[in-house]
């Protein structure tokens, strides 16, 4: 079986796991929510909102494929087959960043308001991507998915650090030594203006954070699911 073939099948489980319902009735909540701001409102909250639901979906969505593909056994088949270990973490980044991208993207596309596409798109790529690795770290570590909401919970609020300084409540330098700042960065350039240089170094960072999480991701799958025997 090919990539593209084994990446059409990954769209396939997402929507047999309902990913497909869960997202699109989560989009449209926010969508309703977004008609009731004037322009100026959303202008403001539309990053924030963005980089919520990227958080919180990616976050979400990596986890009930974990657990699934646990309780099904096909995570421990793969583990024994190095090859494919690497494979499945890059067909399930490309497949679940893809369906929260597309989600934030019809909110955008439906809020009516005026945003720099060029800058947005891969803003919004970038940061389902490294929330998709987050969660996936912050997951695999658990056989229960129950267990991982506490875990979750307390990663989404130090990633969300960097709103702070966004609204004006309060800045730190330490908030660039997390993956979110550069992320929040590049998704508030689609709505505001940043010069060429300032947009480049962001994505710069959020390219490295990305690639050192993959990294670490590849070594914590070894850890916790190659060695480990199956229940």
């Amino acid at each position: 079986m090919n990539f593209l073939t084994q990446l059409v099948w990954e769209f396939r489980l997402q929507k047999r796991y309902y990913f497909f319902v869960t997202a699109m009735i989560i989009t449209v909540v926010w969508i309703l929510l977004l008609i009731t701001l004037n322009d100026e409102v959303k202008s403001r909250w539309l990053p924030v909102l963005i980089f919520a639901d990227l958080s919180n979906i990616g976050l979400l969505f990596i986890a009930g494929c974990l657990y699934l593909e646990r309780r099904q056994g096909t995570l421990y088949a793969i583990a024994i087959t190095p090859v494919r270990r690497g494979q499945w973490l890059v067909l399930k980044l490309l497949s679940l960043s893809a369906l929260t991208s597309a989600c934030a993207v019809l909110i955008v596309g439906f809020s009516g308001v005026s945003v720099d596409w060029l800058q947005l798109l891969p803003a919004i790529l970038v940061t389902a991507a490294l929330f998709t690795l987050c969660g996936f770290l912050v997951a695999l570590p658990f056989d229960d998915i129950l267990n991982y909401f506490v875990l979750m919970a307390l990663s989404l609020t130090v990633l969300g650090l960097p709103l702070f300084d966004y609204f004006d409540v309060y800045a730190h330098w330490l908030f660039w030594a997390l993956p979110s700042q550069p992320v929040l960065n590049l998704l508030v350039a689609g709505f505001q203006p940043l010069t060429l240089e300032a947009y480049a170094l962001n994505l710069a960072l959020a390219s490295v954070w990305i690639a050192a999480l993959y990294s670490f991701s590849q070594h914590q799958f070894r850890r916790f699911i190659a060695v480990r025997p199956q229940a």
